[in-house]
């Protein structure tokens, strides 16, 4: 699907703040047949909204 990889980074990364939170996309193409997954969705609470 990519044709001629060459020249190719096959790694991206970038930052995005949404309202509060900070979000990380990270892309990796190096051919692998697998995903390793790791979330840490624990988050403080902020005021004492529900």
């Amino acid at each position: 699907a990519l044709g001629e990889v060459r020249g190719i980074k096959r790694f991206g990364h970038a930052f995005c703040p949404l309202d509060e939170a900070l979000s990380r996309a990270v892309v990796d193409i190096s051919g692998r047949p697998f995903a390793c997954i790791d979330l840490n969705l624990q988050r403080p609470s902020i005021g004492e909204g529900d």
